[in-house]
């Protein structure tokens, strides 16, 4: 016998799900899912603080097929109270549950966040600080003598400073380029999170995308440039400009610290299937030594913010990505990725 079957005698035993033997079919319809022990009529009310008691998967794939009165009990209250609770039993979660109280969301929505939770706010660039060497990068060139992992809790303010924020979040390595080095890592949002291309399409959750980057002090050029573009199915670029970030910098002789680059794509539009991440390094020192003195980063990092968070909005520099698409027309300007697909797949 099916589980499926097993699931409909378990309820059975206690709710009333077949037709009633009173005469009146409109009280037939109307409490049908609310009779337990085929003797007492429970109120529309408390079915809600019952089904959300059951778990996640269960009240997903089985409590909405029960009858029309849970399904849309389930939709119009018991989705969202389910999704308050699981937020409130992860203390990783809980500052995240002013938002869904704030926000009106679809019952979608809170299904989703029920389900896969710990999709969201979720690193999904894997070896962000080189804590594994090289794994899951790719090296542009195939030359893994490109970069060095170092240790940055044995710098001193000669070499590179280390500041609270990076302390706090346990960042203890790091990339370091030598004269000219790149690396990238493809995201699939479908594979890393379970999310549905429909929901992605629908509720466009915000993509986040921050990394830490730095140098020597004594590094007399050192140039550091990260590019994010959102990619559909077939590895294609999607020319809007909401679907590509370029953030170039050049770090000033004797600098020597860590600075954050940070971006939010919002509104980017149907058919996002992966996040491609590739950050380059160029370095010189003032001795013109040949060795690893080029640009420093560590922690990229890549997540899928809840639907309608705009905690972070903040950190768009709306004139840098203006200044960056001012020469696009109809498309955004596009680059030939070609050559990076190939390497990654």
């Amino acid at each position: 016998m099916s589980k499926m079957s097993d699931f409909y005698k378990k309820f059975k035993r206690f709710f009333h799900l077949t037709k009633f033997s009173s005469n009146n079919d409109s009280f037939n319809a109307i409490n049908n899912g609310l009779l337990f022990n085929n003797q007492y009529n429970i109120p529309p009310e408390i079915l809600p603080m019952i089904l959300v008691n059951v778990d996640t998967k269960t009240l997903h794939k089985h409590c909405t097929l029960v009858c029309k009165q849970w399904n849309a009990t389930i939709k119009e209250y018991v989705w969202k109270l389910k999704c308050e609770q699981e937020l409130m039993r992860d203390d990783d979660y809980k500052n995240k549950l002013k938002l869904i109280k704030e926000k009106q969301y679809s019952y979608i929505v809170y299904q989703t966040i029920s389900v896969f939770k710990n999709s969201f706010y979720k690193n999904l660039i894997k070896n962000p600080c080189g804590m594994n060497g090289l794994k899951y990068w790719v090296i542009d060139r195939n030359d893994e003598n490109s970069f060095r992992i170092e240790d940055i809790q044995s710098f001193d303010n000669n070499i590179c400073t280390i500041n609270d924020e990076m302390k706090a979040c346990k960042i203890t390595r790091c990339f370091t380029s030598s004269f000219e080095s790149s690396k990238i890592q493809i995201i699939d949002l479908f594979k890393e999170t379970g999310l549905s291309q429909r929901f992605i399409d629908e509720y466009q959750p915000p993509i986040y995308i921050s990394e830490w980057y730095g140098s020597r002090r004594d590094s007399e050029l050192c140039f550091y440039e990260l590019r994010a573009m959102l990619f559909d199915a077939d590895y294609k670029e999607i020319n809007r400009c909401n679907c590509n970030y370029t953030f170039e910098y050049e770090v000033e002789e004797g600098q020597g610290f860590f600075q954050k680059v940070q971006h939010v794509f919002k509104n980017y539009g149907k058919n996002v299937r992966y996040v491609y991440f590739c950050h380059m390094g160029v370095g010189l020192n003032t001795q013109f030594w040949d060795s690893f003195y080029g640009t420093k980063f560590t922690n990229a990092n890549v997540q899928l913010l809840f639907p309608k968070d705009t905690s972070l909005d903040h950190v768009i520099d709306e004139n840098l990505h203006e200044l960056y698409h001012k020469y696009c027309t109809e498309n955004c300007t596009s680059f030939d990725f070609d050559r990076d697909i190939k390497l990654v797949l």
